[in-house]
């Protein structure tokens, strides 16, 4: 039975992804002036350089850093986000997922934030975190594309080109190939930029509200990571401000009121 492909939007927020390339003002009479590449990411560079960088974990800086103008944080500084707010509670976040010991958190959260854009629907969506770190196309070999980790433009990649997302009963999570056919067709990518500081939250705030689960990148050590598994739990981590480079790709799905819950 053949199933007709869909299209919908999709929201993928990302933090530190858009750089604007421009064409530099033209020279002598007569000369056509020439695009040139944005400078690199410094800290993209120095992961390049150092794989400990990403901690087994898999997340990649950004190539490119991203300035975009100030005024979406404007009106979403106008409008009053909740104090407190759960994207589970409104059946718009799918189940969390074991990315094992490949460096492919990148796909994870950005698969996941496409799911918690089309929800809530039934059947609940569950698509390939293995297609999309399989056709990447972003690097030559298949341990490449598993060990070597990525950032949101490859994930964005793959959807724009309509390569996914596949279902992940068709391509299990598994290091192996498995049959490909796009179930939705992404029609465009948001993007954001990096808080200025940590208060600078309400843009984040207004696109979970209204759009979903949303792609972002952290900083994890492992020192950080309070082992409770004995007691039924999940691991739990905070941010440790002792480096800037991210290393792991998560999503924000929910924030609390601490001023109103002050043992949490």
């Amino acid at each position: 039975m053949s199933t007709a492909r869909r299209s919908a939007p999709i929201l993928l927020a990302i933090i530190a992804v858009l750089v604007a390339v421009l064409a530099p003002a033209a020279g002598a009479a007569g000369t056509t002036a020439q695009p040139e590449p944005g400078p690199l990411n410094p800290a993209f560079v120095e992961a390049l350089h150092d794989p400990l960088v990403t901690l087994r974990l898999g997340r990649m800086p950004s190539p490119v850093e991203v300035h975009v103008s100030a005024a979406a944080g404007v009106v979403a500084a106008r409008a009053a986000e909740p104090t407190s707010f759960d994207l589970r509670a409104l059946g718009r976040l799918t189940p969390v997922k074991d990315q094992k010991y490949w460096n492919t958190c990148w796909a994870f959260a950005n698969i996941s934030a496409l799911e918690s854009k089309l929800m809530p629907v039934s059947p609940e969506p569950d698509y390939s975190e293995d297609n999309v770190v399989r056709r990447t196309g972003y690097f030559s070999n298949m341990a490449q594309r598993y060990d070597s980790g990525g950032w949101d433009f490859m994930a964005i990649a793959y959807f724009a080109r309509w390569a996914g997302p596949v279902d992940d009963s068709a391509d299990p999570y598994d290091h192996r190939a498995g049959a490909n056919g796009t179930r939705k067709h992404v029609q465009g990518v948001v993007m954001i930029p990096g808080r200025e500081g940590p208060t600078d939250n309400e843009l984040i705030k207004r696109l979970v509200t209204d759009n979903g689960a949303l792609s972002v990148g952290m900083y994890m050590d492992s020192s950080d990571v309070n082992d409770v598994e004995d007691a039924g739990e999940a691991y739990t981590t905070y941010y440790s401000p002792r480096r800037r480079d991210e290393n792991h790709g998560v999503d924000i799905a929910a924030w609390p009121d601490f001023e109103d819950n002050e043992d949490d």
